[in-house]
């Protein structure tokens, strides 16, 4: 359940502040059918600060999941 809350909190944060957080994401398929794909997330410290995290703290979440 505290789980399901944090989700529903990132969510919740994420459609109120749209313009705190941008992402690009890059996937390339080369021809001998293999992938290449690469992320780029900007985040604004008001962002975390809300989300009352730090910047590595929220990074590694977004890469545990």
């Amino acid at each position: 359940m505290k789980k399901v809350m944090k989700y529903l909190t990132l969510i919740v944060l994420c459609l109120s502040l749209t313009g705190c957080m941008k992402y690009n994401i890059n996937i390339t398929v080369n021809a001998d059918k293999t992938m290449e794909a690469s992320m780029v997330i900007k985040v604004q410290n008001s962002f975390l600060e809300a989300y009352g995290s730090t910047a590595d703290e929220f990074f590694e979440s977004i890469e545990e999941e």
